[in-house]
């Protein structure tokens, strides 16, 4: 893995991948990154064991500022991708554990024996009765008309939660079966569905895997990695009479 970067416009990049990058492209074939090269790329990232934060950004700038072929393209939703939600699966493993370890009593102390245990205790039972005599008496006895608005505002919260809760698991359960639209919303819109990738959209809409790049310039504020697309996503379209 390369241990120097090399700076644009004030941020850090990978310099070896950027390299990698130049050299396919500097007067060769096309102008486009070709398969061979794009397995250089990925192999440079791989071979630190995990992806990081310069990685990304250089990954990102690549898809971003060069052409790669479709078989190129291809193979670096397969080989990246998978990394990359592996890696946040780990981030949030990690965090959930030392949270449980920050919230696990030290074992093995025991509390001290004699006058002070038995105090607590009862000092304990007795703020609990009281609780539940307050509780009691506000439950059975203290009724009055802020209460009964509370109550009612707090039902018309809750029957609005209850109904978006139901409305969201069925759009969920819609994307499941496969009942999400395979059409656009509109003449100039697209649901992205599992598995999308903007290769797939491209040919399916457009006969013409090229056409991603046109899909994506004109989602850049909604799509952060153009190897990553998220289910329930609207994407908007170029024209279908304007393919160049």
């Amino acid at each position: 893995m390369s241990s120097y970067y090399k700076k644009i416009n004030g941020k850090s990049y990978d310099k070896a991948m950027l390299d990698i990058a130049d050299g396919s492209v500097a007067g060769k074939g096309d102008g486009r990154i070709s398969l061979t090269d794009s397995r250089s790329i990925v192999k440079q990232i791989k071979d630190g064991g995990k992806i990081t934060d310069i990685e990304r950004r250089t990954l990102n700038y690549i898809l971003e500022n060069y052409k790669l072929t479709e078989t190129a393209l291809k193979h670096i939703e397969k080989s990246i991708s998978v990394n990359l939600v592996s890696d946040v699966k780990n981030e949030i493993k990690a965090e959930r554990a030392a949270a449980v370890r920050e919230e696990i009593p030290q074992m093995g102390k025991q509390p001290a024996k004699g006058g002070w245990g038995k105090k607590l205790f009862i000092f304990l039972i007795l703020l609990l009765l009281a609780i539940f005599a307050v509780f009691t008496f506000f439950k059975y006895f203290y009724k009055n008309t802020k209460t009964d608005n509370a109550v009612t505002e707090k039902h018309d919260e809750v029957t609005a939660i209850q109904k978006d809760e139901t409305a969201v698991s069925k759009t969920e359960s819609a994307e499941k079966t496969g009942a999400v639209p395979v059409k656009p919303l509109t003449e100039n819109e697209y649901l992205v569905k599992d598995k999308d990738t903007l290769i797939k959209i491209s040919e399916a809409l457009y006969g013409d895997y090229k056409k991603w790049e046109d899909i994506y310039k004109l989602n850049k504020s909604k799509i952060a990695n153009p190897t990553i697309l998220y289910p329930g996503q609207i994407l908007q379209l170029p024209e279908k009479n304007g393919n160049k």
